[in-house]
């Protein structure tokens, strides 16, 4: 598989800690184009069964279709498309195939679509993992990201932030 090829803007640099281990990961603007689906991304592969038969681009349009008839990435559609970006960047390996954010990649693919001439659509906001980061790196990762998760609020907590939105900064 190939690697990316990174244009000659600014790399940040962030950490993320998986297993006790902190990994460096780069934050860059990759090419809409450059960037895969993954077949084997347990939102795809465990929800319905894909016949592997296709690859490349055929692949990658079964894939997108698949994602797009979830109502939850139109909603993703038209709250990225409000906001005009992602609030939280996607996670590719070096060979450009989403660990994390395959909607918000779907997201971007149909809004390029749809606004061909937008720059903004062009790019996507990723980090990047190291070349050498353990599959069982990329597990955990997905582990804590979607089975663990983040801390929910009660129902109280979202009222009373819904209600600071509106009052103090006139949103919602």
């Amino acid at each position: 598989m190939s690697r990316l090829a990174i244009s000659a803007t600014p790399l940040v640099v962030d950490e993320i800690t998986l297993d006790g281990k902190r990994i460096q990961v780069q934050s860059v603007d990759l090419p809409l184009d450059e960037v895969t689906l993954d077949p084997k991304n347990p939102r795809i592969a465990n929800t319905v069964l894909i016949s592997i038969s296709e690859e490349g681009e055929a692949l990658q349009r079964k894939l997108e279709a698949l994602l797009w008839e979830d109502s939850d990435v139109r909603d993703l559609y038209r709250q990225v498309l409000v906001n005009q970006g992602l609030v939280e960047r996607i996670i590719v390996r070096q060979d450009g195939r989403v660990v994390e954010g395959n909607c918000r990649t779907v997201v971007y693919r149909k809004l390029r679509e749809r606004q061909p001439a937008e720059e903004r659509w062009k790019k996507i906001p990723a980090r990047l993992l190291p070349t050498d980061i353990a599959d069982r790196d990329v597990a955990i990762l997905l582990g804590e990201m979607h089975v663990a998760g983040k801390n929910t609020w009660t129902p109280f907590e979202k009222a009373g932030h819904v209600y600071r939105m509106h009052n103090d900064f006139a949103l919602v």
